[in-house]
């Protein structure tokens, strides 16, 4: 391969082809001889959007949750299957196949309008001095990582009445071989050499087909584009992570390890548990779908209203991609889900809504109950965003409360985990009150963590002495201890350095 052939420009290439040429021609497909990328463009034409939206978001958050999981796990690490997972062909063999299955009648559609779309996106210039080529005797290959019957009804509306050969991936296994791997087993190519063809492609991963290849053409196309499918779909906790949150590992340090793992703490010991979690971690989802509602107004209207309002670079820099209706959809679909789940666990409810459950049912009334909260907390986000600066102090204490307590809405919990959302509401609120009461730009250095321990040792005691021993549920309580007390870690050891160089 020459040095220079990834700046080689579709002038050169298309001037070359205007001379004879005695190998085959091997074209790569996606925004090379078609300007678009087929795989993205096949899920972007998926209908209803919004299900194809979510459908892709799941499988996305799916893998990544695999190769974070299972991928430090000694006994799973290397395993065949985790590696797969970091492979991209992999992934979009995944997001094709299981969102096909999910909407069988797309087979169909695609089938019927593919080949119009094929015409409209088709690299021209490219096709003329390869039919131009083909006419004098000359054979042309089409290779593509993309999916055989995805591509294959594009490719009839690219070519019309022309008949090249078309080696695709028919599976997931082909989208873990190289081009030049299928290429060498593909019956379409038998009878011609490699090491005789000319190879067109804009990607680098085809590295391995241009060095075995006669001529190898590395180069990208201006008008070629790449657009992710439905990528302006609402994702939940997308404006907290990557706008709100930028590059501080929020959603893993506030949400799950404080948010998530406190709930965790506060269900009752029994052997419920396991669903009780798995419906706290649907309820936490559907609870930020519409919290993160507030932070967005929050820096829109300090945007337009505050001289000095304290935002992040990305909220500039990255596109918004928030949608208030889509958000609420979630919300509404992870509750259903969490509370469908509690429903089936038959886990304890408050009191309160005992008698109204035995009269309508377990599902509505929570469903109702955790729909008020959802309402609730939205109307005193949106009376937070307007008030000022210091009057928001009346405001925020609510806030904490909505999001540290919201599952004890639908969900018994036990006392210890009573007093632990408590201590870690406190815990939150002092910092803000020092924001808001010193007129700052700057957060406090409070450590949070340690002065929730701090409450907790105070609260525990003072709770164990009005029960009987025989009561006392030793293993939660512990475990809220420990926990709380490897969240403080860092804070302890940032005090105790401090205090060593004041002595």
């Amino acid at each position: 391969m020459s040095e220079n052939s990834a700046n080689q420009r579709p002038g050169q290439l298309l001037a070359r082809l205007n001379k004879p040429t005695t190998g085959p021609i091997i074209v790569d497909f996606d925004e090379t001889l078609w300007l678009r990328n087929s795989t993205e463009e096949y899920l972007a034409a998926m209908r209803p959007a919004w299900l194809a939206g979510l459908l892709l978001y799941l499988i996305e958050t799916g893998v990544r949750v695999c190769c974070k999981v299972f991928g430090r796990l000694p006994g799973t690490r290397s395993a065949t299957w985790v590696t797969a997972l970091h492979n991209p062909g992999v992934v979009d063999g995944l997001r094709v196949n299981i969102a096909t299955a999910c909407l069988p009648w797309h087979k169909r559609f695609w089938s019927h309008n593919a080949p119009a779309l094929g015409e409209h996106w088709v690299n021209r210039p490219l096709l003329d001095a390869l039919t131009h080529q083909h006419a004098s005797g000359v054979p042309v290959v089409v290779n593509s990582m993309g999916f055989e019957r995805v591509v294959a009804p594009l490719l009839r509306g690219v070519l019309g009445e022309i008949d090249w050969p078309l080696i695709a991936s028919r599976g997931l296994t082909d989208r873990m071989r190289s081009k030049c791997e299928r290429l060498h087993a593909a019956p379409e190519f038998k009878g011609h050499q490699l090491e005789q063809s000319m190879v067109i492609t804009d990607s680098e991963r085809d590295q391995d087909l241009l060095d075995a290849c006669a001529e190898p053409w590395l180069l990208y196309w201006p008008e070629a584009s790449y657009q992710r499918a439905h990528s302006g779909t609402h994702s939940p906790l997308y404006y907290t992570h990557n706008i709100k949150h930028p590059g501080k590992q929020f959603l893993r340090n506030a949400v799950l390890q404080d948010d998530f793992a406190f709930w965790l703490l506060a269900l009752p010991w029994t052997g419920l548990w396991p669903l009780q979690a798995m419906a706290a971690g649907l309820l936490l989802l559907s609870f930020w779908s519409v919290y993160e509602n507030g932070y967005r107004e929050n820096d829109v209207l300090g945007e337009a209203r505050e001289d000095q309002p304290v935002l992040s670079d990305a909220y500039t820099a990255t596109p918004h991609r928030h949608d208030t209706r889509a958000a609420w959809l979630w919300a509404l679909l992870f509750a259903g889900a969490g509370v469908a789940l509690l429903d089936f666990a038959g886990s304890p409810m408050p009191e309160v809504l005992t008698d109204q459950a035995a009269q309508v049912g377990v599902f509505p009334v929570l469903l109702a109950a955790w729909t008020s909260l959802l309402l609730a907390t939205r109307v005193v986000f949106w009376a937070f965003n307007r008030l000022g600066k210091r009057q928001r102090t009346i405001l925020f204490p609510l806030l904490q409360m909505a999001r540290n307590f919201a599952l004890a809405v639908v969900a018994a919990l036990s006392v210890p985990g009573l007093l632990l959302l408590t201590a870690h509401t406190v815990a939150r609120c002092l910092p803000y009150f020092i924001y808001r009461m010193a007129r700052t730009q700057r957060w406090p250095k409070i450590p949070v963590a340690t002065l929730r321990l701090a409450l907790l040792l105070v609260a525990l005691p003072i709770w164990a002495l009005q029960v009987s021993p025989d009561d006392l549920p030793i293993g939660p309580v512990a475990a809220i201890l420990v926990w709380c007390l490897i969240r403080a870690r860092n804070d302890i050891k940032d005090l105790r350095v401090l205090f060593q160089r004041k002595g």
